[in-house]
Order: structure tokens, then sequence, then C-alpha cells
């Protein structure tokens, strides 16, 4: 069996459609999202569509918590979110797909204890967690898989007897800007692999209303980055 884990596509359909591209290639069993398909970028209505379209089981990340006022947004970040745009065309139907999203999946396979969330076990909704995190503060429980996002950033590290997973993000990386990340999970060979797929950022739509801070967010570069470059 194989499972793809998405996360953190913010509106961006150009990297999500690439990235849907390639899992039609590589054809998982299973695919879930962890969080934040809306702020940012102008397509969240488009994004939704799509994930609910290939049946992703989905978990409600904080741009969503903020989009239906279960957590406040601060008034300096109001423009680079951008969540009005989504709030003044969303249907009811996409509302009501959001609604459903929980704060964290669990589930067995191959006899290993998967546990999904946003953030962290500590907080679901706003916790970090980064390469260089302190992963003992995360280890009182019985889980032998915790697979996150949030933090944009991706990584696999083994700690104690658990494997900590960061999927990154599919459309605002924060090492390479204009690298998608995402995760692909093959139970028969029980390895983990993270994934990049590029997209063009000049040709994201609706440039004009994007924050100049996403903007440089997406034009950042490094040289050192994690996962497994393909291409279409």
């Amino acid at each position: 069996m194989k499972i793809a884990f998405l996360s953190d596509i913010h509106g961006n359909l150009q990297a999500l459609q690439n990235v849907m591209a390639c899992l039609k290639t590589m054809q998982p069993d299973e695919k879930y999202f962890l969080g934040d398909a809306v702020g940012y970028l102008p397509n969240a209505l488009e994004v939704l569509d799509i994930l609910h379209d290939n049946n992703f089981q989905c978990i409600k990340g904080n741009h969503e918590a903020m989009l239906l006022g279960e957590i406040p947004i601060k008034e300096n970040n109001v423009e680079v979110y951008e969540l009005d745009l989504v709030v003044d065309k969303i249907n009811d139907s996409q509302l009501q797909f959001i609604k459903s999203w929980k704060t964290e999946i669990q589930f067995t396979h191959n006899k290993k204890q998967f546990y999904l969330t946003h953030g962290s076990l500590l907080d679901k909704l706003n916790g970090y967690v980064y390469p260089d995190s302190d992963l003992s503060i995360l280890c009182d429980n019985d889980y032998d898989i915790i697979i996150m996002g949030h933090t944009h950033r991706p990584f696999i590290n083994d700690f104690a007897d658990k494997t900590f997973i960061n999927i990154g993000s599919v459309g605002l990386p924060r090492d390479v800007g204009n690298l998608s990340s995402f995760l692909m999970y093959d139970s028969n060979t029980d390895v983990f692999e993270i994934y990049r797929i590029g997209f063009d950022e000049s040709r994201i739509n609706g440039k004009n209303i994007i924050h100049s801070s996403v903007t440089e967010c997406l034009l950042r570069r490094t040289k050192s980055y994690v996962g497994k470059i393909i291409t279409l």
C-alpha cells in the first residue's frame, strides 16, 4: 500500500496541480491533507475542490480555524493571510467541507500507530516542530509515527523509538520557495520519502494582491533542502 501526505497548500493552485500530476503516476491508495488549504495565495476555493474531489482525508490547520472564526487573526496579519477573499466567495458546500475537518487523525498500519496533526502533539493548530526541535517533549505517547505540517520545513527524524516527520509545504515552502514538498509512504518497503517538485512562481494567479512578504518567501532560495527532487 502507498499513502500520500500533503500539507500547507495555501491557495497555490499551480503547485497543487503539479503535485497531483505526480500522485497520478505514483498511484497512492490513500491520501491525507494536514491543513492550511487557504491563506496567503488566491486560489483557495479551487484547492478545496481538488481535495474534496480526490477523496483526501483532511485535517484542520490554523488558517481554516481562523477562517471559521475559531481562533483570532492578529490585526497585522489580516492583509498577509488574505482570508477575506475566501470569506467573500466560499460556497456552503466548501464551507461544510472545511467544518468537517478534525484537528487530528489516528490509524494503525503495519502494526504501527500513526498520528497526524497540523501543528504538534502539544498544540494541534499552532505548534511548531522544526528539524532541530527538542523531540523529547513529544514522546509521552504510544504513537510510532508522528506526521505534522505548519512550519513549511520538511524533515524526517528518528528519535527514541519514534519517527517524527514534517511534510513541509506544497504551496509556500520556506527553504526553496518554488519547490513544493510532499510525503509518500510505501508499506511494502516501510519507507517514507519526501519529494520535491518545482513550480513557476511567476505564473501564480493574482500576483497583484499577494502580500510582499509572501512574494519574498516564494523567491527564497537556499542551497540546502530536504527531499528528492522529481520532475513532471
